[in-house]
């Protein structure tokens, strides 16, 4: 065997290895982005069921009732609960917006969590919060929920 044969064979055996790391460099990402994804969904739901699991609490789900008929009927300690859980409650679905945008979170999810958003902000208390708290999210997201349809709330 002289030199050039071993040479060409070297090069189409290395050629061979770098098209068997490539493709085992993409499956590894595409992997990870799946990792990733179901990440996110979980972070996302996790953060939604603490927020649903708070009403729990006896003291706040009577506020929180109290605050759906409007925000002018609690008194400054109320306000000043329903102001932090709205708060709270914007920042999951600004985060939720984001990862959706990025196709970090599926249509689906999103779109159950859009309808319980634009649900909600049928309450006027919601409302009264989102309309004075919204400056606090991205101007993106807050023109997003701003063009939502909303309906009167019902428990």
């Amino acid at each position: 065997m002289n030199w050039d044969a071993a040479r060409a064979i070297g090069e189409i055996l290395g050629a061979v290895a770098v098209v068997i790391s490539l493709a085992y460099l993409a499956i590894q990402i595409r992997a990870q982005n799946t990792e990733s994804k179901l990440a996110s969904v979980h972070e996302i739901s996790e953060g939604y069921r603490n927020l649903v699991a708070e009403m729990i609490n006896p003291s706040l789900a009577k506020v929180w009732v109290k605050f759906l008929s409007g925000y002018d009927e609690l008194n400054d300690e109320e306000k000043m609960q329903v102001i932090a859980f709205g708060l709270v409650t914007f920042k999951l679905f600004e985060e939720a917006y984001y990862q959706f945008k990025a196709a970090r979170l599926d249509s689906y999810i999103w779109e159950g969590m859009v309808a319980q958003l634009s649900n909600i902000l049928g309450s006027d208390g919601i409302s009264t919060v989102w309309k004075s708290r919204k400056y606090q999210l991205s101007s993106e997201f807050v023109q997003y929920i701003d063009q939502l349809k909303t309906e009167k709330y019902e428990m």
